[in-house]
């Protein structure tokens, strides 16, 4: 999955799925299709929202991380930690 912000109000999306078989399978094409139908929809959603966000005056240039430190739960935490594991083993 490739996310491309353009500006403020577009994103350009781009969804690569690889199998290492030749013949799709039943369940690969229910992955394929539950991407399509699921994933993606709820994922477009969180990027206009993300880039809504930025473009509003309340933006500070804090992050693109959303951090909520009562640990409610709805907070990027998770994320953040990996992209800061991926910088280590990339900066090494």
């Amino acid at each position: 999955i490739y996310e491309f912000p353009v500006d403020s109000e577009t994103t350009l999306q781009n969804y690569d799925i690889y199998f290492t078989n030749e013949e799709l399978t039943d369940e690969q094409k229910s992955l394929i299709e539950w991407y399509r139908d699921v994933f993606r929809p709820e994922d477009l959603r969180l990027v206009e929202s993300v880039q809504k966000g930025l473009k509003s005056r309340g933006y500070r240039g804090q992050g693109l991380i959303m951090a909520d430190s009562s640990g409610s739960g709805i907070s990027e935490h998770g994320i953040a930690h990996f992209h800061n594991l991926l910088a280590q083993v990339f900066k090494d």
